[in-house]
């Protein structure tokens, strides 16, 4: 909890000066708040878009919102436990499978829009408004998997 409240961006998280696992844990910060803000945000931008275009189903929109909230938020306090404390549980191998994860978590968000008939429609940066609300996570998680494959090659 304490952690929490030092989430800053700076020009050395940039840089990846303070060491890997140092830059790991800025942007895992900024990756754990940013989460639970860009949900609201998202929900907010997608509540309006609900109400203006009359649709049903508003209840299961904000539970699955919620639940990609918590899971992310999980992932992100699971994987700074792991990186960080634990050295990455399993050495290299650890911070490999924690790039991995983390990749996987933020493309997760797309997996459904990727798969349907119209890709480009819903890529990042074509989908609606509410979905590009997310994309902004990619730059915290770009550099916590940088990180974690840096660990790995030493």
């Amino acid at each position: 909890a304490q952690l929490l409240k030092t989430t800053r961006i700076d020009c050395a998280m940039f840089k990846c000066t303070p060491g890997w696992i140092e830059t790991f844990q800025a942007w895992n910060l900024v990756f754990g708040c940013g989460t639970i803000l860009v949900t609201l945000v998202y929900l907010i931008i997608a509540l309006v878009q609900y109400i203006l275009q009359h649709r049903s189903g508003i209840v299961d929109f904000v539970v699955s919102s919620c639940i990609t909230m918590v899971v992310q938020f999980f992932v992100a306090h699971t994987g700074w436990f792991c990186v960080v404390k634990q050295g990455g549980c399993c050495g290299t191998v650890g911070y490999l499978a924690w790039g991995i994860v983390y990749l996987l978590v933020f493309l997760g968000r797309y997996a459904p829009h990727l798969i349907s008939s119209d890709v480009l429609e819903h890529l990042f940066f074509y989908g609606p408004a509410s979905e590009i609300v997310y994309t902004i996570l990619l730059i915290p998680v770009a550099y916590m998997c940088l990180s974690c494959f840096m660990l790995v090659v030493g």
